[in-house]
């Protein structure tokens, strides 16, 4: 490495890390036996590491995150088993689940529960932001634990597990806009207190910086009767 770069040092926090200026741009190389990370602010040299160590051929530099070990160990946890049907996407079977009453709730499940949805919070904050907003929705009745909700939240898992191969990708493309904001809302679609659930995402030359779904508060009915009044 320090061959190819000499003005890599290697770091003294960690053997494996190397840190310095190429070209004036600051570069840190990470190495773990035959793998590495680089982390540069010009591309360029990201390509020319790559030539060193894979014998003159280039290749895009593109980093998959994924967990399929953390997946799996849940879904033996929980007995997930998706080999009889495919994965349904939460997002089309959609999470419409009523306040429920005292009559249906289980506090035996209740723990169980919420080691699912607090697991699937993880991984959604991690790896899976496509199931970000179902989970977040449904960690709202880990409080009211019926057979219903634990259905629901075994069904996600299940969702995640029949589509394990599913990673989030950090590549830049140079063809997007170099920053792209979206957002939306869904205007008071949730059922159960009427409230705007809204969201947003940010990109990079296609690659996700940030996201986050929210609840917002709903105006209580007082201060828009109120309004109303002193408009009429």
């Amino acid at each position: 490495m320090q061959d190819n770069f000499p003005t890599l040092k290697r770091s003294t926090y960690d053997e494996c890390l190397y840190i310095g200026n190429v070209n004036g741009k600051l570069m840190a190389v990470f190495i773990y036996v035959d793998d590495f990370v680089v982390a540069c602010a010009n591309e360029l040299k990201i390509d020319v590491i790559i030539k060193i160590n894979d014998n003159g051929d280039t290749a895009l530099v593109k980093i998959d995150i994924t967990n399929e070990r953390r997946i799996e160990h849940l879904a033996n946890k929980f007995q997930i088993n998706t080999a009889k049907q495919q994965p349904r996407s939460p997002k089309t079977e959609g999470l419409n689940i009523a306040v429920p009453d005292a009559e249906s709730i289980d506090r035996s499940i209740e723990t169980p529960l919420r080691s699912i949805v607090y697991s699937l919070l993880w991984l959604a904050r991690t790896i899976r932001p496509d199931i970000y907003y179902h989970v977040t929705h449904l960690a709202q009745f880990c409080h009211t634990p019926t057979m219903e909700i634990m259905a629901v939240a075994k069904c996600m898992l299940a969702y995640v597990y029949g589509t394990i191969d599913y990673s989030l990708t950090h590549a830049m493309d140079t063809e997007r806009p170099r920053l792209a904001v979206y957002c939306n809302a869904d205007h008071a679609g949730d059922t159960s207190d009427r409230n705007s659930v809204s969201g947003y995402c940010i990109y990079m030359h296609g690659m996700l910086l940030g996201f986050r779904p929210f609840l917002r508060a709903g105006v209580p009915r007082t201060a828009r009767a109120n309004q109303g009044g002193s408009v009429a």
